[in-house]
């Protein structure tokens, strides 16, 4: 059983996936607990393919895209590959808007397609 509380983990096979369990990423002390849990995920479990899904997410504030580029950064450092997916259409405008979606982060439609492209 998991111990982090801001999101559920399944591995299958040598995929794991972080399920975002927030509806709302918007208030400083949910932001701040969801960055922290990512990042010692990454640090504490290495992950080679690891897949952030978002889709539970309704709405989130722009610190979270600042959260995904650390944890790229963190999963990059060990050798591994990171992907998100499942985000709402706007949730996904605002990764395009700064820039981010298919250039430092990978984000697709579904969960399956993120798990197709390892």
């Amino acid at each position: 059983m998991s111990s982090y509380r801001r999101f559920e983990v399944q591995v299958i096979n040598d995929v794991t996936t972080l399920h975002l369990a927030d509806a709302r990423l918007l208030d400083p002390i949910t932001i701040r607990e969801v960055t922290d849990e990512l990042l010692a995920y990454a640090e504490n479990e290495r992950p080679n393919r690891l897949v952030v899904n978002f889709g539970q997410v309704k709405v989130c504030g722009s610190e979270i895209m600042g959260a995904m580029i650390r944890l790229k950064k963190r999963v990059d450092s060990g050798g591994g590959l990171l992907k998100l997916c499942g985000m709402s259409e706007f949730v996904r405008e605002g990764y395009k808007i700064a820039g981010l979606d298919g250039t430092l982060l990978t984000i697709y439609d579904s969960h399956a397609d993120a798990v197709n492209a390892f």
